[in-house]
């Protein structure tokens, strides 16, 4: 059975001001998984601002052949107070209480848009099968961007009683994109990603640089290329069995840091489960093949790979 998605996210690969590329990534693995299916993407700041990330969410669809699935935009840096509804928190409020149970909630991004939802809605996740992140660390009193850009806003999300999953900082240290890896998806211009081959690659030239000298001073830190964090994120949705070492810990915000405690049981239900260990090989043959698959001839070939695996 497909796992029916909303996805709150900050994709700037197509616009030139941004700061990562790893949400577009993430989507495009999305669009070409037969096991996920998206009802809406709700765009957010963060890489860049809410008009360029939900401009390259849509740009994104359109090239990829899925013009259907709905883009709402959401909040930007200016309109981060607590609770202030978006076009973006409404769908995701009206979504999942129209579809009661069916839906996995999806955040890659700040939790500004589904912090307002709460708001309005606080026992709204009780209604979503899952809540599925990318943020967070797996030790206390260290930031991470997605947690720290709306703090306030993260710790009224974690502070809900259902199940949550994380995919940390941390954990996708594991994980390298390298210009070998890059290499695979050149040479036909008919893939989704084909015109934003130039951007990945200025992105790993300036991935490896930096990387390399925080290594200097952090030799836990790799180097190589890039972290394709979302994509780790969202590959759980996929294929779970690429996490391991999976624990139940109590997470909440202290100013912008993590804060990370062990709860009364692993069935306590504001415990998020922290996986410690990813499948780096087995992930990257997978994040590869389903991007490296999904072309401008988009909608038809998804819909062919749908029924082989239903």
């Amino acid at each position: 059975m497909k796992r029916k998605i909303i996805l709150d996210t900050d994709p700037a690969l197509g616009e030139r001001i941004g700061l990562n590329i790893d949400d577009d990534l993430a989507i495009m693995f999305l669009l070409n998984s037969p096991e996920v299916e998206i009802i809406g993407i709700t765009t957010t700041y963060g890489n860049s601002t809410r008009d360029r990330t939900y401009r390259d969410a849509r740009r994104l669809l359109m090239r990829a052949g899925r013009p259907d699935i709905p883009v709402i935009k959401g909040a930007g840096w200016m309109s981060r107070e607590l609770g202030r509804e978006t076009d973006a928190s409404r769908f995701i409020r009206e979504t999942i209480m129209a579809r009661q149970g069916e839906l996995t909630m999806v955040t890659l991004g700040p939790l500004t848009n589904l912090a307002a939802a709460l708001h309005s809605a606080p026992s709204l996740l009780c209604h979503a099968q899952e809540l599925v992140m990318m943020g967070g660390r797996l030790k206390s009193g260290l930031t991470e961007f997605n947690f720290s850009a709306h703090p306030e806003a993260t710790a009224k999300v974690l502070a809900v009683s259902c199940p949550k999953f994380i995919a940390t900082l941390d954990l996708c240290f594991q994980v390298v994109f390298t210009a070998e890896h890059l290499r695979r998806w050149e040479g036909n211009p008919n893939l989704v990603i084909a015109p934003w081959l130039g951007a990945t690659r200025r992105w790993l030239r300036l991935n490896r640089m930096v990387m390399g000298a925080l290594s200097l001073r952090h030799k836990e830190i790799p180097t190589g290329g890039f972290f394709p964090w979302d994509g780790i994120a969202v590959s759980y949705l996929v294929k779970p069995e690429l996490f391991a070492f999976i624990r139940h810990r109590l997470m909440t915000m202290d100013g912008n840091k993590v804060i990370l405690e062990d709860p009364i049981s692993d069935d306590d239900p504001r415990a998020v489960r922290l996986p410690e260990k990813v499948s780096a090989s087995s992930f990257m043959k997978l994040f590869l093949e389903r991007i490296g698959s999904l072309t401008v001839t988009g909608p038809n070939l998804l819909s062919r790979r749908s029924s082989n695996h239903e």
